[in-house]
């Protein structure tokens, strides 16, 4: 119940020091993430850890994940529900949690970080842990919680086994759900690469952070122009990405090794997976 009972010692101040940048929604917003999955994150972690998933139970919600130690509950991750209200276009106008109405999602967690939820004020977003993992053969997936991928395909299982030899895992565009843990090995070689068939798709990425990827790239010299080969409608709720349309034209300003590049589609920039795009020259 945020709000509505005051701890003798909550902080319940504006101008409560930022301890992370509510503004980069890419730190907290863990996207399909499943209760059992956050709790499993959370609950070894210190109070006011937190993510923000996507609601499963209430389509176009969000929910607020936190490690609370004294919620009043057996399990010490409180899940607080953020209703969403949209314009006819699915714009987001107002995030609403409790009593509580917030114009924005940064709004709302620069809020908490100065206000007592429960029982404890937002700390910092929860760290991602990730194991990476080489497909070994195509998966196409037969129900719609899969996640199919392709050969040497490299992914990333966020759960132990879900169901007999299921892993819940997702792919490097964000996309999760259930693999076959035999179509998959994990990459473990000393240098940080994959082993075997995989070292001809990924090279050490050391000055990125440990356990990242890197994909071997064409050379080009930017700024390159490209054409988006599919359409890509990005979360509502991260402003730093581009919406793609088939044959929009790109340029291409800047190319991570993690796939994810920088680019300026009709005067504004911002972010895309290299997947979606071709160069205009093998177009």
């Amino acid at each position: 119940m945020a709000d509505s009972q005051r701890n003798s010692s909550e902080p319940d101040r504006d101008d409560f020091p930022l301890t992370f940048d509510p503004a980069d929604v890419s730190s907290w917003h863990f996207g399909d993430a499943t209760r059992e999955e956050v709790v499993q994150m959370l609950e070894n972690e210190a109070d006011g850890v937190f993510c923000v998933r996507e609601s499963s139970s209430q389509k176009g919600n969000l929910v607020l994940s936190v490690k609370e130690t004294d919620n009043g509950k057996d399990q010490p991750v409180s899940h607080y529900l953020i209703t969403v209200t949209r314009t006819a276009d699915n714009t987001p106008t107002s995030y609403v949690l409790g009593d509580q109405v917030f114009l924005s999602m940064t709004q709302l967690l620069k809020y908490y970080l100065g206000h007592y939820l429960e029982s404890t004020n937002l700390l910092r977003p929860a760290k991602r842990v990730y194991v990476k993992m080489i497909a070994k053969y195509d998966f196409h997936g037969q129900e719609e919680c899969d996640l199919p991928f392709k050969t040497n395909e490299i992914l990333y299982v966020t759960s132990g086994k879900v169901e007999n030899s299921w892993l819940m895992a997702r792919n490097v565009l964000g996309r999760s759900g259930l693999i076959p843990s035999n179509y998959v090995e994990e990459c473990q070689n000393e240098d940080g690469s994959c082993r075997n068939s995989c070292n001809s798709f990924i090279t050490d990425n050391s000055h990125h952070s440990e356990d990242s990827s890197s994909i071997n790239f064409p050379i080009k010299t930017l700024p390159a122009y490209a054409r988006v080969k599919m359409p890509r409608n990005p979360n509502a709720y991260d402003k730093t990405a581009l919406k793609l349309e088939v044959n929009d034209r790109i340029k291409v300003l800047k190319m991570d090794p993690s796939g994810t590049w920088e680019g300026e589609l009709n005067g504004k920039i911002g972010f895309f997976p290299f997947t979606y795009i071709e160069w205009e020259d093998e177009a």
